[in-house]
């Protein structure tokens, strides 16, 4: 052996670290932007892939099924904001209420929303499928804001297609 130990001295492993720490704090923004329009575009996937099982509920069953805002995952809020969540449920009686007998479609429960804002129009709380797959009314609009930046806007025409 000639007498020489291999490893790092005390100076290089500091330089490291502080290589490390200047990346991460460099990279973190932009990480956490990231996150967040990924969270946005999950829950706009989710939103879309529930609106068209809705619709197919709706002309498959030969009923009104209505999908709108709600927090409990049983009945509509009167708000516009669908961050909170939404159910989709049939509609038998068409009063735009879900009632003890009728059937959930499905719920979306709150999940992460750090950062993030999901709205619809004033004027359209919520969207209703006939039974011919239509969604009658004005189009519903559906907003997705990151950091009060808008990210995507989610749109249901007249004919129950949704678009983003």
């Amino acid at each position: 052996m000639d007498g020489k130990q291999a490893g790092f001295t005390l100076i290089e492993l500091c330089m490291t670290v502080v290589v490390v720490a200047l990346l991460s704090g460099i990279a973190a923004p932009a990480f956490a932007g990231l996150m967040h329009r990924l969270r946005a575009d999950t829950l706009l996937s989710a939103m879309t892939v529930d609106f068209a099982t809705a619709r197919v509920r709706a002309i498959s069953k030969g009923t009104d099924v209505v999908v709108c805002p709600s927090q409990n995952g049983e009945t509509c809020d009167l708000t516009t904001d669908w961050l909170q969540g939404w159910v989709s449920f049939e509609d038998r009686n068409r009063n735009r209420r879900r009632d003890p007998d009728e059937a959930i479609v499905y719920v979306h429960e709150k999940g992460k929303t750090g950062g993030l804002s999901v709205r619809s129009t004033a004027g359209r709380k919520s969207i209703v499928y006939r039974p011919d797959g239509l969604s009658m009314g004005a189009n519903l609009t559906v907003t997705y804001c990151v950091k009060s930046r808008i990210h995507a806007k989610l749109v249901v025409n007249n004919g129950g297609r949704a678009r983003v």
